[in-house]
């Protein structure tokens, strides 16, 4: 005959209130995939922040080879000699910058929000999924 050991039986528990065990482990679950969410939120942030910070690294750089080339092909002249030669730089920048600013605004307003990726959307989903569990309980 073979052995019998206590870690082979089967064991029954009995549950007293089932539905408020099942609303706790879902509340739960619900909870833990909030969390998930802002995790690869906070992701996403963060891979589109490194993103901007190589683009703006590269730009200094060849913002700065420029200012080298601009320093040698300019011929040396003082700040007021400059003043003189070049008077209304200021009110065309402003310009500039005003038009720039408002072509900025029309880029947004026309741009079509990023999707969040398929894991935020399949946790979006699930947090559904148990909210509609918990309702019907």
């Amino acid at each position: 005959m073979a052995e019998h050991h206590p870690d082979q039986e089967n064991l029954y528990i009995c549950v007293k209130a089932p539905k408020v065990l099942r609303r706790n482990v879902l509340e739960s679950s619900k909870d833990t995939l909030f969390i998930l969410k802002q995790v690869y939120t906070i992701k996403q942030i963060r891979d589109s922040k490194h993103e901007v910070m190589a683009k703006i690294d590269h730009e200094l750089r060849e913002l700065k080879i420029l200012v080298q080339k601009i320093d040698e092909l300019m011929p040396k002249y003082n700040k007021e000699e400059l003043k003189k030669l070049i008077p209304d730089m200021n009110a065309k920048r402003k310009q500039l910058l005003r038009k720039e600013q408002s072509e900025a605004k029309i880029k947004e307003e026309h741009q079509p929000k990023p999707q969040p990726t398929s894991e935020v959307d399949k946790l979006t989903l699930a947090l559904d999924a148990i909210q509609k569990k918990l309702q019907s309980l």
